[in-house]
């Protein structure tokens, strides 16, 4: 997998600035996992949106929640549809990855037309084959990933990922990526992603770009 480190910049600083309204919005603004009602209130707080989200029954495998992007205003808000009967960490995730679109999109880039994908996002990731060869992703693909990686980011921050990557590597503090996530309420597969060497490897290129853009 090979993601265009300039643009992950331009995504991990809206996390930065996120987290940092997040803090100055809440009192307990490090809090553990961050719930996705309380995303949704800082993110509207931010970028002036209404947004709604509705449970529904689904049959579809695989698919855990959709956006519907519309002008996000109280006549038009954006809407969020999340499979019903997941459990309390997969709903959680599922709707903050929605929610994630939004706050990666400009608001420039938004469309008045309902659903649609972030303009130009397909430029900015690649899927390597399995015989080495990079290919563009879809703009679909583009867009799911860059959501997942903010919704990580932001339920799972970088230096709680570090500190249990530490845990593992020492027998006495040694945790299965099951106990994890059930200490963080978490899905398993999500932080099995952010635990991963790849995923590690590209948000300490990104997080140290930025830390050094601030130390100049």
């Amino acid at each position: 997998m090979i993601v265009d480190l300039d643009y992950a910049v331009k995504v991990f600083k809206k996390i930065r600035n996120f987290r940092q309204h997040h803090k100055d919005y809440w009192l307990n603004g490090e809090q553990i996992p961050l719930m996705w009602d309380r995303v949704a209130a800082v993110a509207k707080d931010m970028y002036e949106f209404e947004i709604k989200v509705f449970e529904v029954s689904a049959s579809v495998t695989g698919i855990l929640g959709t956006l519907l992007r519309y002008d996000g205003t109280k006549e038009k808000p954006h809407i969020i549809l999340v499979r019903a009967g997941l459990s309390e960490e997969h709903k959680n995730f599922a709707i903050t990855k929605e929610l994630s679109h939004l706050i990666i999109d400009e608001r420039e880039d938004w469309s008045p037309d309902g659903p649609s994908v972030i303009k130009g996002m397909h430029t900015h990731f690649l899927l390597e084959k399995s015989d080495g060869v990079a290919i563009r992703a879809t703009k679909t693909t583009a867009s799911e990933a860059f959501a997942e990686f903010v919704a990580t980011q932001l339920l799972y921050p970088y230096h709680i990922q570090k500190g249990d990557i530490q845990k593992r590597r020492h027998p006495e503090t040694y945790k299965t990526v099951r106990k994890i996530a059930l200490e963080h309420k978490l899905p398993a597969v999500m932080v099995e992603m952010a635990l991963s060497d790849w995923y590690q490897t590209m948000c300490e290129q990104v997080w140290g770009i930025i830390e050094n853009e601030n130390n100049t």
